[in-house]
């Protein structure tokens, strides 16, 4: 990629998390979509892309996006994390679990909040048990 299409990336990027940082979901999304386009191979951008497609509610496609990051960084700890809040909404508590494990085994630093999400996971899960 060339500077000019880079310098494009990152002016969308800026945009784009200034969109994010006002609430305006919609044209974050769009930004952070136009600079995947110019830079496909760019698993920054492609978090960007499915945290955007969380916080719309597109968890199908979000999990296909980290999918797509984890293809390219087998040890994003991020990917791995987010992957899991998407099992979440979809109500997949064994994935969500599974997927916050395999983020703890990638990033230590992250260990307090995860272990809470598995407590919380764990709780649930034995609640809904219950409920048969």
């Amino acid at each position: 990629m060339g500077f000019a299409a880079n310098a494009d990336v990152e002016a969308l990027i800026m945009q784009g998390s200034e969109y994010a940082r006002t609430g305006d979901v919609d044209a974050a999304y769009e930004s952070y979509k136009q600079a995947l386009a110019l830079d496909p191979q760019s698993a920054d951008v492609r978090l960007k892309v499915a945290g955007m497609q969380i916080v719309r509610g597109d968890y199908r496609d979000s999990i296909e996006s980290f999918q797509n990051v984890i293809g390219s960084q087998p040890g994003n700890a991020n990917a791995f994390a987010g992957m899991g809040i998407a099992y979440l909404h979809l109500g997949d508590y064994g994935l969500a679990r599974a997927s916050f494990e395999e983020a703890l085994k990638h990033d230590e630093g992250k260990k307090e909040d995860i272990q809470q999400m598995l407590d919380w996971l764990d709780a649930k899960m034995m609640s809904s048990a219950g409920e048969h």
